[in-house]
């Protein structure tokens, strides 16, 4: 049996790295999409990638415990 702690590891590992790929997508190419004209900022990028990575995170570990 996998302990919560690990799940609840791996749920945040599994977020983070999402919410990274699609900022750097949407941020690759600002022209194409309406987030990426507010991602040409560093401080924004990471801003949104860890709020994206707290949002999914919780709701991920409320869906899976």
């Amino acid at each position: 049996m996998i302990s919560k702690n690990i799940i609840i590891i791996m749920c945040i590992g599994i977020c983070f790295a999402m919410s990274y790929l699609f900022a750097r997508h949407y941020r690759k190419y600002p022209d194409r999409n309406f987030y990426g004209k507010y991602l040409t900022n560093t401080a924004s990028f990471w801003f949104l990638t860890i709020v994206a990575t707290v949002g999914l995170s919780y709701l991920l570990i409320k869906l899976i415990i």
